[in-house]
């Protein structure tokens, strides 16, 4: 397919998805970057932009918080883990977890809060439970997002968007469901424990 036509995002992006499966994140890192270049509707910055925000952060003595650079450190690979992300560009909950960790640790280490040398980062149930943050919402909010955004709408002119939003669509869809069968489960088994106490 490449041979026929070298610009078509669509082969790159398969291809690093097969990689991927594979285990093989060198040969993924590039074939799905390739995809991003060649994207016709781009929502990411092409993949020369980022060197240049690093270098004028250097040059000019501007703090960065790479988070690009983060996700692949967290991946422990050459591509963010899948899980850091809800389709091609949101993060997931777990994504902005570690995206408010990061910022939080180059402010703390750049100094920006005197007298501030150190920053104690809840775990991210512990962030869930304060904010009140239940599944169902999560699954709500990643629904919505696949189903009725503007994503949606430009997802035809981009296959790339519309298998993302698939996938989200479906995952969201499918926890929300288990989560439900799992309430009726516990509200049958206290409906029968009243019934027996009676």
């Amino acid at each position: 397919m490449k041979d026929i036509d070298s610009t078509y995002a669509d082969i790159f992006y398969q291809a690093g998805k097969a990689y991927t499966k594979l285990n093989m994140y060198g040969e993924a890192a590039y074939e799905l970057w390739r995809a991003k270049d060649l994207d016709a509707l781009p929502f990411r910055a092409k993949s020369f932009v980022t060197p240049i925000i690093r270098e004028i952060a250097i040059n000019e003595n501007i703090i960065l918080a790479d988070l690009e650079q983060f996700y692949i450190q967290l991946s422990n690979r050459l591509i963010p883990n899948q899980g850091l992300l809800l389709e091609h560009l949101h993060p997931t909950e777990a994504g902005y977890y570690y995206m408010a960790l990061h910022i939080a640790q180059v402010l703390v280490k750049n100094k920006v809060f005197k007298g501030v040398t150190e920053i104690e980062f809840p775990e991210i149930d512990k962030c869930r439970e304060v904010l009140n943050i239940l599944d169902f919402v999560v699954d709500r909010i990643e629904f919505d997002l696949a189903n009725e955004s503007y994503l949606e709408r430009l997802s035809d002119l981009n296959p790339e968007i519309k298998g993302f939003l698939a996938q989200v669509r479906n995952r969201a869809y499918a926890h929300a469901q288990a989560i439900g069968q799992e309430l009726v489960r516990e509200m049958n088994k206290e409906k029968q424990e009243t019934e027996q106490n009676k």
